[in-house]
């Protein structure tokens, strides 16, 4: 009799465990899921450059494939959630950067437009200098706002870091190459006769560097006057990309420097100089 008890209770002890371990059945955890995961944890890197987008995107696809192995699985298997959530902060965070990057990215062009009009407004009245003060970096800058000081920088005996060798280190040497090439050439030959005009913008040329972005914005310059050895032709236009920098300064002058750094010419071929002639200009 009590044996009978005793292998009735341990059949019910037995029963028990075997209703335990079948409600707590080991499920494998999708690896899939976990690379996703891991994968996702990059997108924030799309604020810094869109190129690294490509990271987030592979953790999404991974997180969506990983999704749908957990669920067509042929055995249990755990990190359905998991994929859906690196899915998330893939698409999610990648979209927050992406947007943040356009709206400031439209934002500064506007500035960037505003510095190329008063640039070309310098060309076309013929202040040369001060157009050339905005190419050079700001710490070999000069207060352009005082005509001495101007005098005193484009002096043929002013030289830069004592280099008297080193041409780049003249600054009347640099104004003078700045003088012979386009557009700079044919808008001071023209003057007020030329017509800028502006194109637009080359987002796809746009750099967000450490310490500067790069803005490089298309524009058109058409002197309203006719060649005089062919009187009968139309002007040609130069089509040309102006590239402009915009850089932080923590040290003194402190404060955010625009600068025009090149231009690269689209149509017209290379710098050149333009034969203009019409009312004013030799006639």
């Amino acid at each position: 009799m009590v044996n009978e008890i005793k292998s009735g209770k341990l059949m019910s002890e037995e029963s028990t465990m075997g209703e335990v371990g079948a409600e707590f059945t080991y499920k494998p955890l999708s690896i899939m899921a976990v690379v996703a995961l891991a994968g996702s944890l990059t997108a924030p890197l799309v604020f810094y450059t869109p190129v690294l987008f490509v990271f987030p995107l592979v953790a999404a696809i991974l997180g969506a494939k990983a999704y749908l192995s957990v669920l067509n699985s042929d055995r249990p298997m755990t990190g359905g959630k998991l994929a859906l959530l690196a899915i998330m902060i893939s698409i999610g965070v990648s979209s927050m950067a992406l947007t943040n990057r356009t709206v400031r990215q439209n934002y500064m062009y506007g500035f960037a437009e505003k510095f190329s009009d008063e640039w070309f407004a310098l060309i076309q009245k013929g202040d040369v200098r001060r157009a050339h003060q905005l190419t050079i970096i700001i710490v070999n800058r000069v207060n352009s706002d005082q005509d001495e000081h101007l005098d005193t920088y484009y002096d043929e005996k002013f030289v830069l870091l004592d280099i008297a060798d080193d041409p780049n280190r003249k600054p009347h040497k640099s104004l003078e190459n700045f003088k012979k090439t386009d557009p700079v050439f044919a808008v001071t030959q023209a003057g007020s006769q030329c017509k800028v005009k502006y194109l637009g913008r080359d987002y796809y040329g746009y750099r967000n560097e450490p310490l500067r972005e790069i803005f490089i914005l298309d524009y058109e310059i058409t002197p309203n006057v006719h060649n005089r050895s062919r009187p009968n032709t139309e002007p040609i236009p130069l089509r040309f990309q102006l590239v402009l920098e915009r850089r932080p300064f923590e040290d003194e002058p402190a404060g955010v420097q625009w600068r025009v750094t090149d231009k690269i010419y689209l149509s017209g071929g290379p710098p050149r100089k333009v034969e203009i002639s019409g009312p004013g200009f030799g006639d």
